[in-house]
């Protein structure tokens, strides 16, 4: 893992500040800068707890896929325009805990438990 990897998905997550309506292929909405702020606190936080194999994918709706891998767990925070996020937790591929609507802080929770190995 590339020591810069945090610094490389927090600049991915910035750019999508620049993304403007039908940004893949005539589909895609811009991203306010509300859910943008919203992610880089949710990436900072990963860190701050140091689960630092990030990355992020921008998607169609506007939301902000922020993600960290611990093979062979793979973790995904989804950050939504409405500021509700959406977090699964994969091992092997297979879904072990999915949440539809948490709060930003129930999110933060979560990544705390992550770090100290306790169960989400």
């Amino acid at each position: 893992m590339p020591a810069d990897r945090g610094a490389l998905t927090k600049a991915k997550i910035e750019s999508y500040r620049s993304y403007s309506n039908g940004w893949h292929f005539g589909e895609g909405v811009a991203f306010d800068s509300v859910t943008v702020d919203a992610a880089l606190r949710l990436h900072s936080e990963l860190l701050r707890n140091g689960l630092s194999h990030t990355n992020a994918f921008p998607g169609l709706g506007g939301q902000v896929i922020v993600t960290f891998y611990r093979p062979p767990h793979y973790y995904e925070f989804v950050v939504y325009p409405d500021r509700h996020v959406e977090y699964t937790h994969e091992l092997d591929d297979d879904e072990v805990c999915w949440r539809e609507s948490i709060t930003e802080a129930d999110a933060y929770a979560v990544i705390a438990k992550l770090k100290t190995g306790d169960k989400e």
